[in-house]
């Protein structure tokens, strides 16, 4: 983990991304990127110095935005991590993942407004989209936990092949944390199979996890009530999801379950694009 991009909108859930994110720098030695989106209705770049006087409220935002990065710089800089800050204007959501590709940022984490959203914010409305297009690692963050001391990882799939790139990179981040590796296989009656199918599968996974890892089965009539079920009684501190790179219809199922444990999961939620 080379650099950790932030989106930010400054809420609240943004800031616990934030602080998340820092903490995750300082154990990885990785630097991190902050970037901000203003939406302006004047070509702010392209705008004469001399007319700015005519757009007081922009200016007041633009300065709320350079204060707020300013903050999150210091804070940053001050853990002994190394920090770039990017103020961008009238980019679509579709900045953040151009700027980890343009910059190669290796990781994500980010916040969310989650289902209780109402005002359609830069976060809150984004970060599924985030999600699903995404090629590197995204963090999720919504509430706010009382430390992010990761312990017990919920690891979510089907347990085939294609799942064994994104284990390895929860594995990677089970290593970094010292957290026990918890499997969790869903299922459905639209998609039932035997319980034995499935332990089969899932003996390989268990055996490269840390000592006393677990496996579970967990019968659900949708594959996201079962792990927000699961991860709620067993309070696990993270939930990882492979976001398979399936083609078709399959594809957007994968990707529609792990948007919407983002969408609703209490605690942060680790999606890995294993394509």
């Amino acid at each position: 983990m080379k650099n950790i991009l932030i989106p930010t909108d400054f809420s609240a859930c943004a800031n616990n991304a934030a602080e998340i994110g820092i903490n995750l720098a300082k154990k990885t030695g990785a630097g991190i990127h902050f970037l901000h989106i203003i939406s302006t209705p004047v070509d702010w770049v392209k705008l004469p110095k001399e007319k700015e006087q005519y757009f007081p409220e922009i200016k007041k935002a633009i300065g709320f935005a350079e204060a707020e990065l300013d903050k999150l710089h210091r804070k940053a800089e001050k853990a002994g991590i190394k920090v770039e800050r990017f103020l961008v204007y009238n980019k679509s959501s579709d900045e953040i993942i151009n700027h980890a590709k343009k910059y190669k940022d290796d990781f994500i984490v980010m916040g969310s407004h989650g289902s209780s959203g109402i005002r359609e914010v830069f976060i809150g409305s984004n970060a599924q989209k985030v999600v699903r297009y995404s090629q590197v690692p995204v963090l999720v963050v919504r509430d706010k936990p009382k430390q992010f001391d990761v312990k017990n990882i919920l690891f979510v799939s089907d347990f085939t092949k294609r799942s064994e790139k994104a284990y390895d990179m929860a594995l990677t981040f089970s290593d970094m944390t010292n957290a026990k590796m918890h499997l969790l296989f869903v299922n459905t009656p639209g998609r039932f199979e035997d319980s034995v199918d499935t332990r089969d599968r899932m003996k390989s996974f268990l055996k490269k996890a840390p000592k006393d890892s677990t496996a579970h089965i967990e019968n659900a009539l949708e594959v996201e009530t079962g792990v927000l079920q699961v991860a709620q009684d067993h309070k696990y501190d993270l939930i990882v999801m492979s976001t398979e790179g399936r083609k078709g219809i399959r594809q957007m199922l994968a990707h529609s379950i792990a948007e919407a444990v983002v969408n609703h999961a209490t605690v942060p939620v680790l999606c890995i694009n294993s394509k």
